[in-house]
C-alpha cells in the first residue's frame, strides 16, 4: 500500500523495488526475494502505467536527450563564471562520494545495495530532469549519507570504526 502511495506523489519510486531485492538476495532466498521484487513491481509499475492512462500527457514532457543536453550546458555555463564545484549538485554529493569512494567495499548488504540504487537513480536524474534542482535529490543523499558517516567514522577513529564494521 505504502509503495502504491509513494508512486502517485513521486513517480521515480517506481524503482524501488529493486532497492529492495539488492538489499535482501542471497544464495538461500534468491527466488523468494526475486519473486516478491516481481510483485512489488507489478504493484509499482501497475499505479505508474494506471497515472499515465489516467491522466495521459500529465507529465514527463520533455525528451531524454534534450534534457541531458540543458542539464551538461548548465554545468558548463555556471562552471565559466564559477570554479565547477559550485554546482548545486556537487555541492551536496561530492563530499558524501569522496568519502564513499574511501570506504565502499562495506560488508553490509544494505549499504552497498544504497549506494548502487543511488548511482542508477542519479544517472536518471540527470536524464530526466533539472539536474541543478537538488531538493529533487535529497533521497538520494539519504541513500548515500550512511556509509559516508561511517567512512568519515573511520576516517576520524580507525580504531573504532574496524571494531563496529
Amino acid at each position: 500500500i505504502a509503495l502504491a502511495l509513494s508512486v502517485t506523489i513521486k513517480y521515480d519510486v517506481v524503482l524501488l523495488p529493486g532497492l529492495y531485492w539488492m538489499a535482501h538476495v542471497s544464495r538461500a532466498r534468491f527466488f523468494r526475494t526475486s519473486l516478491e521484487t516481481a510483485g512489488l513491481f507489478v504493484v509499482s509499475f501497475g499505479v505508474y502505467f494506471g497515472l499515465r492512462a489516467l491522466l495521459p500527457g500529465g507529465f514527463e514532457g520533455d525528451s531524454m536527450s534534450g534534457i541531458v543536453v540543458e542539464n551538461l550546458q548548465r554545468f558548463v555555463s555556471l562552471a565559466v563564471y564559477f570554479p565547477p564545484v559550485a554546482y548545486p549538485p556537487l555541492l551536496v554529493f561530492l563530499l558524501p562520494a569522496l568519502l564513499i569512494i574511501i570506504r565502499f567495499p562495506v560488508r553490509d548488504q544494505f549499504l552497498r545495495a544504497g549506494i548502487i540504487y543511488a548511482i542508477v537513480l542519479l544517472c536518471y536524474f540527470f536524464a530526466r530532469s533539472h539536474f541543478e534542482e537538488v531538493r529533487a535529490h535529497m533521497p538520494l543523499l539519504l541513500m548515500i549519507l550512511p556509509t559516508a558517516l561511517l567512512s568519515l567514522r573511520a576516517f576520524l577513529e580507525p580504531t573504532r570504526s574496524t571494531e563496529d564494521a
